[in-house]
C-alpha cells in the first residue's frame, strides 16, 4: 500500500464532495462568495438596458439557493434595513465599487 495512493484517493473524494455542494448557477455566485460583506456593488439585471445599474451593498451569498443578499442605500447614504434577495441567475453583471 502506498501513502501517495491513499492521499490521492482522499483528495479526489474531497473534490467530488465539494462539487456536489457547489452552486450550479455560474460565475456570479463564485464572485459573490469572494466579496466582503458591506462591499458596495453596481448590479445590472438580465434583460435590462446596459446603463440600468443599481448600486447596492453586498451582504452575503446563499450558495444553496443561488441567491445574493444585498441592502439598498437610503438617500442619506445609510443602508436600508431590509434585505434584498436576488437570484444569481438574474444578475447579468456585477461591479465592485472602489472608494475614490
Amino acid at each position: 500500500m502506498s501513502l501517495f495512493k491513499e492521499d490521492r484517493e482522499e483528495v479526489l473524494s474531497e473534490e467530488t464532495e465539494r462539487e456536489d455542494h457547489k452552486c450550479k448557477c455560474g460565475c456570479i455566485c463564485k464572485v459573490l462568495s469572494k466579496l466582503l460583506p458591506g462591499t458596495p456593488v453596481d448590479v445590472k439585471f438580465t434583460g435590462t438596458d446596459a446603463d440600468d445599474n443599481i448600486r447596492l451593498v453586498f451582504s452575503c451569498v446563499d450558495l444553496e439557493n443561488c441567491c445574493g443578499i444585498f441592502f439598498d442605500r437610503l438617500p442619506d447614504g445609510s443602508p436600508f434595513n431590509e434585505a434584498i434577495w436576488i437570484p444569481c441567475e438574474k444578475i447579468a453583471f456585477l461591479r465592485e465599487v472602489k472608494p475614490s
